[in-house]
C-alpha cells in the first residue's frame, strides 16, 4: 500500500509539472505565435493598400497626358500672377468683336487672399442690347476665368434704337499677387493704348 501514494505522489508531480511547463514555457511560445500572426495579417493588409494605391498611381500615370492638358487650362484661368494688362486686352479685343464700346475699366492693386490673390475690376460699356449679349457670351469664352458679382444695366434711346449702358463688377483671381511687369497703373494705360 506505500506504493499508492507514491504512485499518485508521482502522478501529482508529473500533472504539476506539466501545468507548470505549459503555463510558462509552452504559453508565451503561442503569445509570440499569435503575435507573429499578427504582425502577417497587419502586412498583408497594407500590402492590399500599397496594390491598391500602385493600381491608381499607374492608372494616373498613364492619364498623364490629359492630367496635364487640364493643369495647363486650369493654369490659363487662374495664372500665377495677377497679369491684368493681358486679361484687360482680351476682354477689350472681345468688346470689338462685338461692336461694344468700351467707356471705362477700373482694375485694382491684387490683394493677397489665402493661397490667392484677388483683384477686384469694373468694366462699363454700352451697346445695343445683342451686342451686350455677344460680349458677355464672348467674356465667358476667355481663357481667364472672371466671377462678376453685380451688374447694372440702364437703357438709352439713341438714333440708333435703344443703347445699353453697363456696369459691371468683378473679381480676377491668380495664384500670387505679385505684378511682374511693373505698376499695376502701367500694365492698365498699356493695354489700353493696345486696345
Amino acid at each position: 500500500m506505500k506504493q499508492r501514494p507514491l504512485i499518485l505522489t508521482g502522478v501529482v508531480t508529473a500533472l504539476l509539472l506539466s501545468v507548470l511547463w505549459f503555463l510558462f514555457l509552452h504559453n508565451p511560445e503561442n503569445d509570440k505565435l499569435k503575435e507573429k500572426q499578427d504582425d502577417l495579417s497587419l502586412a498583408e493588409g497594407q500590402e492590399i493598400a500599397l496594390r491598391q494605391e500602385l493600381a491608381s498611381l499607374e492608372s494616373l500615370k498613364e492619364r498623364e497626358a490629359e492630367i496635364d492638358a487640364d493643369l495647363a487650362r486650369v493654369k490659363g484661368m487662374i495664372p500665377d500672377t495677377p497679369e491684368l494688362a493681358i486679361f484687360i486686352r482680351e476682354a477689350s479685343r472681345v468688346a470689338e468683336e462685338a461692336d461694344i464700346d468700351w467707356l471705362n475699366v477700373a482694375p485694382s492693386t491684387p490683394v493677397e487672399a489665402g493661397s490667392y490673390a484677388r483683384s477686384d475690376v469694373t468694366f462699363q460699356f454700352s451697346g445695343k442690347f445683342f451686342a451686350v449679349i455677344d460680349y458677355l457670351s464672348r467674356l465667358q469664352e476667355l481663357s481667364r476665368t472672371v466671377t462678376f458679382q453685380s451688374m447694372q444695366v440702364s437703357p438709352s434711346s439713341g438714333e440708333e434704337g435703344t443703347i445699353l449702358t453697363v456696369s459691371m463688377s468683378g473679381k480676377v483671381l491668380s495664384l500670387s499677387g505679385q505684378i511682374p511687369n511693373g505698376p499695376l497703373e502701367q500694365d492698365v494705360s498699356m493695354s489700353e493704348e493696345a486696345a
